[in-house]
């Protein structure tokens, strides 16, 4: 820069048009310098010098390492988030607005990141649990970092989330989806939990001789345990060939009575079909109206989900146990091997139950 550039920068400045500083690169000496420009008296002025090349050099080198750091913020494969709390009159806080996130964080939600940075948690997620606004309150106040696991219904996932306190009144985190490790733990504490349950339930059926309170003990354990309501067990018949009415729970009178009165032929309806086939059957949600039903007494009962299972003593079906729900409770396809246990472990118990009857129904 020359002589010429700082009056034409001073005439800039006198008209208005430029600021009194401008910064200047020096290709010659690979500098920069900032000059400033003040009038003085009549066409005077004064012209100040200063060299700024390690600033820019430091400014540069800054910019780079932010341009790293946004790069690796951006591309990282985990998603990122920085939260601001928000708290009512009292200081109690009640929802949190998401500030800064990455691309991961945004492409888990499903969202674009315009739709979710200056949203609060409960504009976007209504059914936030309390829970994450407690504990990111918690950090953001504490300055403490926490590790955490917890579940979201809004996503239907499992996060193990890492959280620390970049400022006062913010809370940033790290979330790992976490779901199918969480799952996959689930299934082998509940698996662990059937096994010791079938074990205890055949254990007490088998010392159990009177044929209608080990039936109702069955039905009453394994509802219990699936956290069902409603439950059945039909006896098959070898003279007959047909299942005949054994035990129910949570079920009208009207419905007993049908079945009381009129035996389920093989292959006739589910449980018909259960004993037919040595196959059990699932049904998820609203089971009274399957087209497989044969009776209409079934549709006045409103029932939810289904599982019907043989109950086996060898290879020999002995009857079927019917475990059933009311809405809004559900069973799910992970309780079937649970049920069908079940029914492989009463069968023995029942056989020994029948016999004992025999001499009383012949005298």
């Amino acid at each position: 820069t020359g002589a010429d550039e700082v009056i034409s920068l001073y005439d800039e400045i006198l008209a208005g048009r430029a600021d009194s500083r401008q910064e200047f690169y020096f290709a010659p000496t690979q500098s920069w310098a900032e000059v400033s420009v003040f009038p003085t008296r009549n066409d005077d002025f004064t012209v100040v010098v200063n060299n700024i090349t390690k600033r820019k050099i430091a400014e540069e080198s800054l910019r780079e390492s932010e341009g790293r750091l946004q790069n690796l913020f951006d591309n990282m494969g985990d998603a990122f988030a920085v939260h601001e709390i928000i708290r009512d009159q009292h200081g109690v806080a009640v929802d949190y607005r998401f500030v800064e996130v990455n691309r991961e964080f945004a492409a888990r939600l499903g969202m674009a990141l315009a739709d979710i940075l200056g949203h609060t948690a409960l504009e976007l997620f209504p059914q936030t649990e309390k829970t994450w606004i407690e504990v990111f309150a918690r950090v953001a106040e504490t300055g403490k970092p926490e590790q955490i696991t917890e579940y979201s219904r809004e996503l239907d996932r499992y996060y193990e989330t890492r959280l620390f306190c970049p400022k006062e009144g913010y809370c940033a985190g790290i979330f790992m989806d976490v779901t199918t490790r969480v799952q996959s733990e689930k299934r082998t504490v509940r698996h662990q939990q059937e096994l010791t349950e079938i074990g205890r339930i055949g254990t007490l059926a088998g010392r159990e001789p009177d044929l209608d309170r080990l039936l109702m003990f069955i039905l009453e354990q394994t509802t219990q345990a699936v956290n069902a309501s409603v439950g059945m067990i039909f006896l098959h018949d070898p003279e007959s060939d047909t299942l005949s009415w054994g035990a129910s729970l949570g079920l009208s009178e009207d419905f007993v009575k049908e079945y009381k009165r009129t035996p389920i032929a093989m292959g006739e309806g589910l449980t018909g079909t259960i004993a037919r086939t040595k196959e059990p059957i699932f049904i998820p949600s609203d089971s009274s109206h399957d087209p497989r039903i044969a009776r209409s007494v079934i549709h006045q009962e409103g029932l939810n989900s289904f599982i019907g299972v043989p109950i086996f003593a060898g290879d020999d079906v002995v009857g079927v146990m019917n475990i059933l729900t009311r809405p809004p409770q559900q069973l799910t396809v992970e309780d079937m091997p649970f049920c069908s246990a079940i029914g492989v472990q009463a069968g023995w118990a029942i056989i020994s139950a029948r016999r004992v009857e025999l001499p009383t129904c012949a005298t």
